[in-house]
């Protein structure tokens, strides 16, 4: 049953236990947790790839699907909340907002991309993305439909530069369609983007760092989510893009001062817009709360050049090896005649990999990948 329709249903009495025993207030849409200090969770051990596989093709995903995506997001409300731009804008704030909106995903769209109709209307179906209901939620019924969900991986999906907040729902449902995902989805959606003025829209380095703000802003509310999700009884699954990785990893690295046990199952990198010493000098602190993390980078990633520029230091998404981490050059699938190289993590080889890497598989067992030479900037390559 889709998670909007269980909402409607009432809670269940397991739900009920949840939320009688859960350390959570809510005032004014704002996420407050109990001490963490002596935490115990109790892990749920990663699924079998055979598992993985039967429950992805219990559904066959040939047909157009109403998907379900959850959001926490500090974005501030400009009116009633919705599914919209028009709802969160892309000034900061200190509170959270939570809800679900469920998006219309074509079964005829292009894998990686986002096909968007026309805005009057009833577009069809089968050919465009659209918006079908919104519901608010509090930060305790999202994580009872989280914590009562039968599979046992949540997948939190961290956009980067530029996106805005209907963009930032629609491409999670995108990606959990394309990689026929079972489990709950969560849009961690900070305040990137540019204002409406055909000006400030023009002026990306002015949006850059009006948004490179904006991320350092959202560190603190971030590391609350991710607080928050720690609490869950099972593994979290954490896909974070560009300009996000200002976000996530210093939220993860605040978080382990405080958390000794692994919450998080996988911890995908996609084009990190972070500088190679800052993330040298926080993995170690990111390992003790993931169970394995993966870099997807690319030497043809134009992006990171003027990123480069501005912030006067070598960005991760140009690759750099980590001890600990499994580093994957995509340079070789991502060589654009035009454009940025920066998108590739929505791509069908990307999203091919990371199937894969859910399933538990090790990077030198997967698919499409190669061992890089001695002394290099990464350990695999991804082949074309």
């Amino acid at each position: 049953m889709a998670i909007i329709d269980r909402l409607g249903h009432g809670l269940c009495m397991k739900t009920c236990l949840l939320v009688l025993t859960a350390a959570f207030s809510l005032l004014s849409g704002c996420v407050t947790t109990p001490p963490i200090a002596g935490q115990t969770t109790v892990r749920v051990e990663p699924e079998s790839a055979a598992a993985t596989v039967g429950k992805m093709i219990e559904d066959s995903y040939s047909d157009t699907q109403a998907v379900d995506v959850l959001y926490v997001t500090n974005r501030e409300l400009k009116g009633e909340a919705a599914c919209s731009d028009n709802a969160f804008g892309v000034t900061p704030v200190n509170s959270l907002a939570f809800g679900l909106c469920r998006i219309n995903v074509p079964k005829t769209h292009k894998i990686g991309s986002i096909e968007t109709g026309p805005t009057r209307g009833d577009p069809e179906p089968h050919k465009y993305f659209r918006i079908l209901d919104h519901k608010a939620l509090t930060d305790r019924a999202l994580l009872s439909v989280l914590q009562t969900s039968k599979t046992s991986r949540v997948m939190v999906l961290v956009h980067g530069f530029n996106v805005k907040f209907e963009e930032a729902v629609r491409r999670t449902a995108q990606i959990a369609y394309d990689l026929k995902y079972r489990g709950p989805v969560v849009a961690l959606s900070w305040p990137a983007g540019a204002g409406n003025g055909l000006l400030e829209r023009a002026n990306l380095l002015k949006t850059y760092d009006v948004n490179r703000l904006n991320a350092a802003a959202s560190i603190e509310p971030a590391a609350r989510v991710f607080r928050m999700l720690s609490t869950l009884d099972r593994p979290i699954v954490v896909v974070v893009h560009s300009m996000g990785h200002q976000v996530v990893i210093p939220a993860l690295a605040n978080l382990a001062r405080e958390l000794s046990v692994p919450f998080v199952d996988e911890l995908v990198l996609n084009a990190p817009d972070i500088d190679v010493k800052t993330f040298q000098q926080l993995a170690p602190s990111i390992r003790k709360l993931s169970r394995r993390t993966t870099v997807y980078c690319s030497f043809n990633d134009r992006a990171m050049v003027p990123s480069e520029l501005i912030s006067k230091m070598p960005r991760m998404g140009a690759c750099e090896s980590i001890e600990g981490v499994d580093v994957i050059n995509a340079g070789e699938i991502d060589a654009p005649l035009f454009g940025l190289g920066h998108g590739y993590y929505y791509s069908r080889p990307i999203l091919t990999d990371v199937a894969q890497l859910l399933m538990g598989l090790e990077p030198a067992k997967r698919l499409f990948i190669r061992r890089s030479e001695p002394n290099s900037v990464e350990k695999y390559y991804l082949r074309p």
